[in-house]
């Protein structure tokens, strides 16, 4: 059994304290959905788990984590890159004795994920030519295959298509080992999770709080959202009925006060009356300190990310004739895109059929997919053809964003440079930003490196939106978003009066925001499909 006692981690590099006094036992049943912001160290817990050597490089650990007769399954969310450097075949040899191998299963489980065999017996395609979902796939195989008795997953929804994320969910339910994942994908939790833990970090980051709630996703966050609303309405009620005894003893007071003051020697009783009085007063003003103390308290969360887009045009003084100022004009032909096959730059043809994509005004677009169909491929040859109409400025978020960043540089200077700012009131502006995305003053200064993937996405976000780009193409977007930030990123994109062209397999976000939905597929092409029809298919 997996007991968990007293642990806290505490980063070295700067002694941030990520989780505090956490206890946990996992029982047989479980399926333990993580959340959490960026950053708050959720993928720390799971790395402490498996290996807590490999963990206190970095970390101090502190308190017991007791794995005594438990094989661990563990899956990463980033893999290692000598890793992606071996064949496929490699790997499998590698991580597997053959000999001992469950056929039956080994089968099973290639059929489940639909994986390419002739790819895993090659000895020349390499783990780094698979696309992000297959890798997922194949890394999942693997450590299924040591029939492990507890099963760790980083973000395995991460990159994975829809039909396969549905497999996966099936899969999580009907193992009869308990799970312990970390997702950002808010129906794959509400699917698989029967308990939750809730890694949070207060106070500008300076103080960890760690809830363990044995509730579904959905019922945890309904609970949460009721006990804060009840909260916010008594701390409320309770502040408005104090200021307003307070308002009144201060009236008292300075009245009693007034006539202290005024009252003439000759009038020895009234002075002293007024002395009684003003003697009951104080008398009182102590009972109010104490009342305070027992006021209801204002429950401290870690709020959500905070997007705004700037295309609201509030007319007049902010007048309620606000109007949508759309940033392509309706009768605006965007994209008129006709190719006759799909192919990647080494000239492999990935679809062998005629692909046509006509977008006019300010469309949402939403492209799905099999994993390793040609959705990346596609959304890169769709900003190249964008990149050469000069009426249009083009932002462009690929999977491999933190490519894109500077690492070396902070994130204030990182958008400084990026955007060419250097006056105090732009800087302001970045300031701002970076600090609706929940990044502490620390963090903004300090190099791009030492942040967590989401916290980099968030950046990436940053930049797109100072950039006022007025088309947007994202690939996977809210892969890296926490589920409780999600909804906020859902909310704030869908404002965005812009032309968003996105590949994206996070059912919630496809289904809320966008007008059209084209499937890509190697039968059909590229075919659009209705929300209804997805829905009926995914959800």
């Amino acid at each position: 059994m997996l007991i968990i006692s007293n642990l806290s981690l505490i980063l070295k590099k700067d002694l941030r304290v990520l989780i505090k006094d956490f206890s946990l036992t996992v029982n047989k049943k479980d399926k333990i959905g993580i959340i959490g912001e960026e950053g708050n160290g959720k993928s720390s817990l799971l790395k402490a788990i498996y290996n807590q050597e490999e963990a206190s490089k970095y970390l101090e650990i502190k308190g017991t984590i007791n794995i005594k007769n438990e094989k661990i399954g563990y899956l990463p969310q980033m893999f290692e890159k000598e890793l992606l450097e071996k064949s496929v075949y490699e790997l499998l040899n590698e991580k597997n004795d053959y000999s001992l191998l469950d056929y039956k299963k080994y089968y099973f489980y290639i059929d489940k994920f639909n994986l390419d065999e002739e790819k895993l017996l090659s000895s020349s395609f390499l783990v780094g030519n698979l696309s992000g979902g297959e890798r997922i796939k194949l890394f999942l195989l693997i450590e299924l295959m040591k029939e492990p008795t507890v099963l760790l997953l980083d973000e395995p929804s991460n990159d994975l298509d829809l039909l396969s994320l549905n497999l996966l969910e099936e899969l999580i339910i009907n193992l009869n080992i308990p799970v312990i994942f970390i997702s950002h994908d808010e129906h794959f939790l509400s699917r698989c999770a029967n308990r939750i833990v809730h890694i949070e970090s207060l106070k500008s980051k300076s103080e960890a709080r760690v809830s363990v709630k044995n509730l579904s996703y959905d019922d945890y966050y309904q609970t949460r959202e009721d006990f804060l609303d009840k909260n916010i309405r008594e701390f409320n009620k309770d502040k408005e009925n104090f200021e307003k005894k307070i308002e009144k003893y201060n009236r008292v007071y300075q009245s009693v006060n007034y006539a202290l003051n005024t009252v003439s020697r000759q009038a020895p009783s009234v002075a002293k009356n007024l002395k009684d009085k003003m003697h009951s007063i104080k008398s009182m003003e102590k009972r109010y300190i104490k009342e305070k103390e027992n006021l209801t308290q204002k429950y401290e969360v870690e709020d959500a990310i905070n997007l705004k887009f700037d295309n609201l045009d509030k007319g007049k003084s902010g007048s309620s004739n606000s109007k949508i100022n759309y940033l392509v004009d309706a009768n605006k032909e965007v994209l008129d895109l006709n190719i006759d096959s799909l192919k990647v730059n080494s000239g492999i043809t990935l679809i062998d059929k005629q692909i046509s994509l006509y977008i006019k005004g300010a469309k949402k677009v939403a492209l799905i997919g099999e994993n390793g169909v040609g959705k990346t491929t596609l959304l890169r040859l769709i900003y190249h053809e964008l990149k050469k109409n000069t009426s249009f400025k083009v932002g462009y978020m690929s999977q491999n964003y933190e490519d894109e960043l500077l690492n070396y540089l902070s994130p204030l200077d990182y958008l400084s440079k990026t955007l060419n700012v250097s006056n105090k009131e732009d800087l302001t502006k970045i300031q701002t930003y970076l600090g609706s995305l929940k990044l502490t003053y620390e963090e903004m200064n300090r190099s791009i490196s030492s942040l967590s993937g989401g916290e980099k996405a968030k950046i990436f976000f940053a930049k797109l939106i100072l950039e006022k780009d007025n088309v947007m193409l994202l690939d996977e977007p809210t892969r890296n978003i926490s589920p409780l930030s999600n909804k906020a990123f859902i909310n704030s994109i869908k404002e965005y009066n812009g032309v968003l062209i996105a590949v994206s397999h996070d059912r919630n976000f496809v289904y809320q925001v966008f007008d059209d939905i084209y499937e890509l597929d190697k039968e059909n092409g590229l075919k659009k499909i209705s929300k209804e029809e997805f829905y009926k298919r995914y959800f």
